[in-house]
């Protein structure tokens, strides 16, 4: 029976601070400093990170908490 199996398996999120940058938001026009996260999607076994299955630079708003993720091609400039 493979249901045994699968109880185990699940994803956790890991988030790290990276630093910080100056910026408009584009939600509230608010001008100030924004978080940069580097978030993480990683399988969990038995609540034992395993594989990396989604890697994302993120970037927080410090006035609305509003995120967004940076895309691929904009990674070096952060």
């Amino acid at each position: 029976m493979v249901l045994p199996l699968l109880y185990g398996l699940g994803a956790k999120d890991f988030v790290e601070l990276r630093g910080y940058l100056l910026g408009t938001c584009q939600k509230c026009s608010a001008t100030g400093v924004f978080a940069v996260y580097d978030a993480k999607r990683k399988v969990t076994f038995w609540s034992m990170p395993t594989v990396a299955v989604r890697d994302q630079l993120v970037v927080e708003c410090r006035s609305c908490n509003q995120r967004f993720g940076v895309p691929p091609e904009m990674r070096e400039e952060f």
